[in-house]
């Protein structure tokens, strides 16, 4: 049970850091909450690498009206008495390998995530998915606002994304617009307030 919950956990952080690289924000349920009741209205749970599961939480999962998005082998394939479960959730699947790295899952989860990410994305140039920037867009009274960081250890360029149309910006702390390639140094963080769409 001890290696169980390792790769929960190696799961866990596989899964999130994918999420948070890839424009999604990011809430949690427990097994707790599902067992009272407690069925989120997000688009989509995903459940990383959860074999085990009450069955009180179980029929809270079956009541949940969005995508159940579930990472590893056997997910919910158990209750909590160990006994095998014959039902199924109607749940869209992503491997999980527990020596593939944060980069090769994010790969793995980024094309589940279309219908959750928000208007705006942060790309390469080119318009692909970019590794280890975050971002995250949040919409504001009269406009919307824009964060991102580059985590990596070298610079990346991004371009931002509507749709197949790139987007323009002002950089809120220094004034100065912002449309294009935008090269972001490690560690660096953008605030922009994009133009209206």
């Amino acid at each position: 049970m001890v290696y169980e919950v390792r790769k929960y956990d190696a799961c866990l952080k596989s899964l999130y850091t994918a999420l948070d690289l890839s424009g999604v924000k990011v809430g949690f349920i427990t097994e707790r909450q599902l067992e009272d009741g407690i069925v989120p209205e997000a688009l989509a749970i995903f459940i990383p690498n959860v074999k085990h599961l009450s069955n009180a939480a179980f029929a809270a999962l079956k009541r949940y009206k969005g995508r159940i998005i579930t990472l590893g082998a056997d997910s919910l394939a158990f209750d909590e008495y160990d006994k095998p479960r014959s039902e199924r959730l109607n749940t869209d699947s992503v491997p999980y390998d527990q020596e593939s790295t944060l980069r090769d899952q994010w790969k793995l989860v980024w094309p589940k995530l279309s219908d959750l990410q928000p208007d705006v994305k942060v790309l390469d140039p080119s318009g692909k998915p970019v590794w280890g920037v975050e971002w995250r867009e949040v919409d504001t009274d009269n406009s919307t606002l824009l964060n991102m960081v580059n985590y990596l250890n070298n610079s990346v360029n991004v371009k931002l994304y509507n749709k197949d149309k790139t987007v323009e910006a002002v950089d809120v702390l220094t004034g100065k617009n912002v449309s294009g390639t935008i090269k972001l140094q490690p560690l660096e963080v953008r605030l922009l307030k994009l133009r209206s769409r």
